[in-house]
């Protein structure tokens, strides 16, 4: 028996697949992830083996979802109306109207998403703003109220890429605040937000205290902490000239001298995007230092507002981020919960470089939107994943000693990642869909340094976090195509879901129940040659099945040992899955090209700050491995080099047992 790494934090996690014909008909949908073998890089931290699955031939389970892509709107289909004060009086409460702005392109992404948790919210004063043809006709199709852009105030572009901060998304952002205007300019309150922001609740209660002044305007920024404490559920008490403004949401209420408000906007288009104007306009000089701006002018501190520098008498304030977030407040911070505050939005920027780390982030907190079949056609695979306890340490944010806390989270990551490699394997092996498990973070990822393994020092992280996935794995790699091998004549491929899946209500409950948990012997099989006994699942009082398995055993021999029951359960859960598949792919060819397929997924951790990497001689960002160290040539010396051992000293490594 290897001993563990740590006390361990027990944590389970899930896989899928679709059914498929028997084992030797070859499979082309994706498979599962595969499990993590912990073993250790440090003294302190010992991996276990764990086991790991097979199944019959990869049939493949269809790749769609990964992209959440959107159909046509059907050939009849009506299109948005135009835009006029009758429309929006029709839907608009208490002459508030929530907007959003999207065209082909954005709202293929995120438009539905944005449409089902915004209904799903309660909110009924919802309009989207169509900047082009598609866009409209599907609006009409959903029966969502919406209205066509007036095309003489707007300016359309056309791209084959959403992408950040091309000549497309910059025109996008413009036109976003003139549709704004023009609503404005009808007598309406406007609420904005962009179509990858989530709604949570209902934001009528917060913002109808506001609908009479005194501050014109109520805008997010791009903080990861407030001021508020838990009793003050007000604009934001850390409002300042310094603090960047974020126009992902924000709320202008009538009055008459907004027009002016916007036209003073319009003119600052050459800064930048429209977030650039914003800021130049509210906080001139302090924005960027440019001294041809203004400089900045009143700050009521006890109404919490700022005067608009280019806008005298015009008054703003920030809305907290323990109630209108980001993906960092939301993820790593969690402040809403810290502070029990309300949450009413989510503006899912920090939620990595590309879309699909986005869109992944979304669908943790279950609020993705993927067509009915991504939730009923797979068959799963899961697995128990075991997380070392830190030293307490962690949470004081007071504690200053970076470098330890980077060191305990590159180590932690690793030992799960390496034990999420046999998850994999079970789900090529078995070609189940591999639900991931619930990774644990020690240390915030970012593009640039932390402190206390905290993005800007903020006070509010406690460690560990659910990691976003893009915290440890490629997620565009993986989202498409997920991970694919030649297993001699067959191509097996596995694809993910994501941590909630199985607490997803769009899971059907027949599924969820369908569930066999399959936990290692007692003791080591002392004859790997003797042939594998069938079987014999049990039924436990929550109407599940528990079955206890052999080990060691490699992919091929879960495969065949599994096959007559792989119909049966739509659920296969490891306790242990290192420890049943330590022997990997019988084929030396296939385990060779698996290792070199699997470890190209995983991403790194970034930052170190300057100065520790000249204290320390080591580099800003460190790759993260998948590989068990006994597969991973280099593993002994990255672990010489990134010197773990020094500070991983202590911990009580016999507690870190295999099941």
């Amino acid at each position: 028996m290897v001993p563990r790494a740590g006390r361990p934090a027990r944590v389970s996690a899930s896989a899928a697949s679709r059914r498929m014909p028997a084992c030797q008909v070859p499979l082309a949908l994706p498979s599962k992830l595969l499990t993590l073998q912990p073993r250790r890089l440090l003294p302190l931290l010992l991996v276990a083996q764990l086991l790991s699955c097979g199944m019959p031939a990869s049939a493949g389970n269809g790749a769609k979802w990964t992209i959440g892509e959107i159909g046509d709107p059907p050939e009849g289909a009506q299109p948005c109306p135009a835009l006029s004060q009758s429309l929006i009086t029709s839907h608009a409460k208490n002459k508030l109207v929530l907007l959003t702005a999207a065209d082909r392109l954005i709202m293929g992404k995120f438009g539905k998403s944005w449409v089902e948790n915004t209904k799903e919210a309660g909110i009924t004063y919802a309009m989207v703003a169509a900047l082009d043809p598609w866009t409209s006709k599907l609006l009409g199709h959903w029966q969502f109220p919406c209205f066509n852009a007036p095309m003489d105030r707007v300016t359309v572009t056309s791209d084959t890429n959403y992408k950040w901060g091309s000549g497309h998304w910059h025109e996008t952002t413009w036109n976003k605040v003139k549709i704004v205007a023009a609503v404005h300019e009808l007598g309406f309150h406007v609420i904005h937000a962009d179509t990858d922001v989530t709604w949570f609740q209902d934001p009528m209660p917060y913002f109808s205290k506001h609908l009479d002044g005194p501050v014109h305007g109520l805008f997010t920024t791009d903080a990861l902490e407030t001021h508020n404490r838990a009793d003050d559920t007000g604009i934001e008490a850390m409002t300042s000239v310094y603090v960047n403004i974020n126009t992902g949401v924000y709320f202008i209420r009538y009055w008459e001298g907004g027009k002016a408000f916007f036209e003073e906007w319009f003119k600052l288009k050459g800064v930048g995007h429209d977030q650039d104007g914003l800021n130049a306009l509210v906080r001139g000089q302090s924005w960027r230092g440019d001294k041809d701006m203004p400089p900045p002018r009143t700050f009521r501190s006890a109404d919490r507002m700022i005067e608009c520098a280019y806008v005298p008498g015009v008054f703003v304030s920030f809305l907290p981020v323990s109630m209108f977030g980001n993906a960092y407040t939301y993820v790593v911070g969690q402040v809403h919960k810290r502070l029990n505050h309300p949450l009413y939005e989510v503006h899912w920027v920090w939620s990595g470089s590309t879309m699909e780390s986005k869109q992944q982030t979304i669908r943790d907190a279950m609020k993705f939107w993927d067509p009915p079949e991504y939730y009923t056609t797979p068959s799963l695979v899961s697995f128990d994943v075991w997380v070392p306890e830190p030293y307490q340490f962690f949470n004081p944010t007071a504690f200053d000693d970076t470098e330890m806390m980077i060191q305990f989270h590159v180590h932690a990551a690793n030992v799960q990642l390496q034990q999420l490699y046999f998850g994999f394997i079970a789900a090529l092996a078995l070609d189940r869909v591999l639900v991931m498990p619930k990774f644990q973070c020690f240390c915030a990822k970012n593009w640039y340094m932390t402190q206390s393994c905290r993005i800007n020092g903020e006070p509010h992280t406690q460690f560990p976090y659910d990691c976003a996935l893009s915290h440890l794995l490629r997620v565009k790699k993986l989202l498409h195509g997920g991970l694919s091998i030649m297993d001699g004549g067959t191509r097996r491929t596995a694809t993910v879901r994501e941590h909630t899946f199985l607490d997803n209500r769009n899971v059907p409950e027949e599924i969820k129940k369908s569930r066999l948990v399959l936990k290692p012997a007692p003791s080591r099989r002392p004859d790997l040659s003797a042939p594998l006994a069938p079987l014999a699942p049990t039924a436990m009082p929550d109407g599940t099945h528990y079955a206890e398995i052999a080990w060691p055993m490699d992919a091929e021999a879960l495969r065949d040992l599994m096959l007559p029951l792989h119909d049966k359960y739509r659920v296969v859960h490891f306790a242990n899955a290192s420890r049943i598949l330590e022997q990997g792919f019988r084929s030396a060819d296939t385990q060779r090209t698996f290792d070199e397929t699997v470890k190209k997924l995983t991403t790194h951790w970034c930052c170190r700050s300057p100065r520790d990497q000249e204290r320390f001689n080591a580099t800003d960002k460190v790759n993260l491995r998948i590989l068990p160290p006994e597969r991973d040539p280099t593993g002994s010396i990255f672990s010489a080099v990134f010197g773990i051992e020094p500070h991983m000293g202590g911990y009580n490594n016999e507690k870190y047992v295999s099941r």
